[in-house]
């Protein structure tokens, strides 16, 4: 159903046939996420993207998943222990963790996904950073563990008090093992001095030029590091606005700008400004799923289920060399369009 709007980035045969018989397949069966699409012409390179939210039919869903999954390694059954916790009221993960997102890299396949919590937007810095520690003392190993929490406790500690972690990421899916937050508050005229408070090895005149030709006019930012050992060497700027093109025209300048830069395709462009929209059952070829079928004939929502597609955010990268890279995020998710009783 979604594929069409896809042709833009997934544009080797190979990668789309690997994502296709050897991802989608064994993914949970739930209706929100996205796709994380590279802007640079010649990656066809996409990575998927599912979300389960603080709701108990997305707890469930992900529940039921997971207990099928639990053979396929430790990593799952942490999880499971996590989402346990989270579905318990009276515990703080379930205030403080208003979504989770699995993250399959499409090189490491859906054997182990990074995990993205989502914090409450209710937490303030204290309480933010506290729910970070908890996760991270249930999944990662106890060697380097202390080490990882105390440097997320020292880049929070150095932030100018209007700052929350907005995000925590463990990249359990890839070799490197490291975590990320996402700080977000952080204004780009502080950018500068909260990296070199962090020790951030990389060039601070291509961050002024990323804030001058870049962040002026963008809604909001947050700001990605990586925490290991030490910071690592790669720090993102994810850009967004809350409306969606072509009500909001930010989007479209963005682009202009990376296309202007060479970090984007004049394709790609156009592909990211064309994704948001619906998809309904008689605007698709594919054939709608069976589960949505049957909750509109059978559910308590009466009325047509619809998938709702939106741009996210964009994403520039930026390592310790001063290399520059960009990303999209389309972000999708199934909706109810209700009949007048």
């Amino acid at each position: 159903m979604l594929a069409p709007g896809l042709q833009t980035f997934l544009t080797n045969q190979q990668d789309q046939t690997v994502v296709r018989t050897e991802l989608l397949p064994h993914l949970p069966q739930i209706l929100q996420g996205g796709y994380e699409c590279r802007l640079t012409a010649g990656s066809s390179r996409i990575d998927i993207h599912q979300c389960a939210r603080n709701v108990t039919e997305d707890q469930l869903l992900l529940m039921r998943f997971l207990e099928r999954m639990d053979h396929a390694g430790s990593h799952w059954r942490t999880l499971r222990r996590f989402c346990n916790q989270w579905m318990t009221p009276s515990n703080s993960i379930h205030t403080g963790v208003w979504e989770i997102w699995m993250e399959y890299d499409a090189l490491f396949g859906a054997t182990r996904p990074n995990l993205f919590f989502g914090l409450s937007r209710e937490l303030d810095l204290p309480l933010s950073v506290e729910i970070t520690e908890q996760i991270c003392s249930l999944f990662l190993k106890e060697h380097g563990k202390n080490n990882i929490i105390d440097h997320i406790r020292h880049y929070a500690e150095v932030l100018f008090g209007k700052e929350v972690i907005s995000y925590l990421g463990l990249m359990l899916g890839r070799p490197a093992k490291t975590v990320r937050i996402n700080v977000r508050g952080v204004c780009p005229e502080r950018f500068e001095e909260y990296l070199k408070l962090v020790e951030w090895p990389g060039p601070m005149e291509r961050v002024r030029w990323l804030k001058n030709e870049f962040f002026s006019d963008i809604e909001r930012i947050i700001l990605c590091l990586d925490v290991g050992t030490v910071i690592g060497p790669t720090i993102g700027f994810e850009c967004e606005f809350s409306e969606q093109p072509p009500r909001e025209n930010g989007w479209e300048r963005f682009l202009n700008k990376l296309v202007i830069h060479k970090l984007c395709s004049r394709p790609r462009a156009d592909g990211i400004l064309s994704w948001p929209g619906l998809v309904t059952p008689n605007n698709t070829k594919s054939p709608w799923p069976d589960y949505l079928i049957l909750a509109s004939i059978l559910g308590e929502k009466k009325g047509c289920s619809v998938i709702e597609k939106r741009i996210s955010h964009l994403k520039i990268s930026l390592d310790f060399k001063g290399a520059i890279s960009a990303k999209g995020y389309l972000w999708y998710n199934s909706d109810w369009r209700f009949q007048d009783s």
